[in-house]
């Protein structure tokens, strides 16, 4: 399957010898919850493991590993398929062949002093734009509970989360879940799996089976732009399936994800989002933790020209690679590079950019995808009439010639008419 990133070793890990045991999570390295439930206990720290098992696998060869199972459940649940389910999550994203050992623990269950009355569905939370609306459209349909996970070293965001429920989301439980620190080595692509997994946890204690993960569809199936572009997988179709089958080994029985927003676009989320919400506060960019949206990185690009697409309000961003010939654009430039040959020549693109589109049958998600990134272009350049750096204007020039301008009028219409809808019977399939 495609979507794979390259992982770049430094000769440093090829010249480490191969460990013949690593013990994850690390003692010490994180705060631990106390959960009353074994198999929530479990599958916190399975999820914690394999993000540490990523975290190590970048610098040194890893052959084998051990994690632990609490209480009795090394007898009671199948983990010969926890370990299968592991091995091919961690072939499939690291390209690493790690031998999985699991460490029964005693555990003494706690018994809760009072009973808590919780809803039966989880929704997780990052604080993002997604995430944010997917929250407020969850709790109207059903009684919902949010999942956070508090990452140690990623304290601004933390904030920026306590924060926003504290003004925005005071009417939504919010539950934090102390997890591992992710540190600064770049995309850290199994962190998707704990956040499932340390719902799962929370579904353990609550009783609930359904897990709502609410990332747009252009992230979830988020193609390369170059052959060695590292990608997130976060949220990949292929993580997901792996997780919940994990998750229903180590917690006993059937467990539900939704991905309701797997079919939308960015502008068609924010365009849910009820009117009269900021988003203000809510972020996106990767340098979110010194305290500003940068305006340039991949994040904050998609998220500002799905702005515009919706017409909503957005953040102030430190630099406008739109029309400021001296920002970065990179990103931006690229994005449309892209969006451009979905426009005009989707069949004829390299494999590398389109296997994911065409596997899951995401061809017109992605032709919204870049209407939507151009018709953002347009209201900032055309209809609101600010200059326009020249390489974006030539590549908006060119998407006009080829669709027409009306083509991009008639895509600020249908987003401001609020047309498309999540699906809520929309779920991560079960495991083959």
């Amino acid at each position: 399957m495609s979507g794979r990133p390259l992982l770049m070793h430094s000769k440093k890990r090829h010249q480490t010898k191969r460990p013949y045991f690593y013990r994850v999570p690390k003692p010490g390295r994180w705060s631990r919850s106390d959960l009353a439930d074994p198999r929530g206990m479990t599958a916190l720290h399975v999820g914690a493991a394999v993000l540490e098992i990523e975290q190590l696998a970048i610098e040194r060869l890893v052959g084998r590993v051990r994690m632990p199972v609490f209480g009795a459940l090394a007898t009671e649940m199948e983990l010969d398929t926890v370990e299968a389910s592991l091995r091919d999550l961690l072939l499939f994203v690291l390209s690493e062949d790690i031998e999985i050992v699991f460490d029964n623990r005693p555990y003494q269950e706690v018994i809760p002093s009072a009973t808590e009355s919780r809803p039966a569905q989880l929704c997780l939370f990052s604080g993002g734009i997604d995430s944010f609306v997917g929250l407020q459209l969850a709790a109207e349909r059903a009684s919902t509970e949010a999942v956070f996970c508090a990452h140690r070293d990623q304290g601004r965001v933390i904030g920026i989360v306590d924060e926003l429920v504290a003004k925005r989301l005071r009417h939504i439980p919010v539950r934090t879940v102390k997890v591992p620190a992710m540190g600064s080595r770049g995309y850290i692509q199994l962190r998707g799996f704990l956040y499932v997994l340390a719902a799962g946890a929370q579904l353990a204690e609550s009783g609930g089976k359904t897990l709502i993960v609410t990332e747009c569809g252009p992230t979830m199936f988020q193609p390369r732009f170059s052959p060695a572009d590292a990608i997130t997988m976060t949220t990949h179709p292929e993580v997901m399936r792996l997780a919940r089958r994990t998750l229903e080994v180590i917690l006993g029985r059937s467990v539900e994800i939704l991905i309701p927003f797997s079919d939308l676009t960015k502008a068609e989320v924010i365009a849910l989002c009820p009117q009269g919400v900021s988003l203000a506060q809510t972020h996106s960019c990767i340098s979110q933790r010194f305290g500003d949206h940068d305006g340039t990185c991949y994040g904050c690009v998609v998220r500002r020209l799905g702005a515009l697409a919706a017409g909503r309000s957005d953040v102030s961003y430190r630099r406008d690679c739109l029309r400021d010939k001296g920002a970065h654009a990179g990103n931006l430039l690229t994005l449309l590079a892209f969006s451009l040959d979905v426009l005009t020549r989707l069949g004829s693109m390299p494999p590398f950019q389109t296997d994911l589109i065409f596997e899951f049958g995401k061809e017109d998600l992605f032709r919204r995808f870049a209407l939507d990134n151009f018709a953002g272009v347009h209201r900032f350049g055309v209809v609101e009439r600010h200059r326009l750096r020249p390489d974006v204007r030539r590549l908006y020039e060119q998407a006009s010639a080829a669709v027409g301008a009306n083509a991009f009028d008639a895509r600020l219409a249908e987003l401001a008419s609020r047309a498309a809808q999540p699906d809520w019977t929309a779920a991560v399939p079960l495991w083959p």
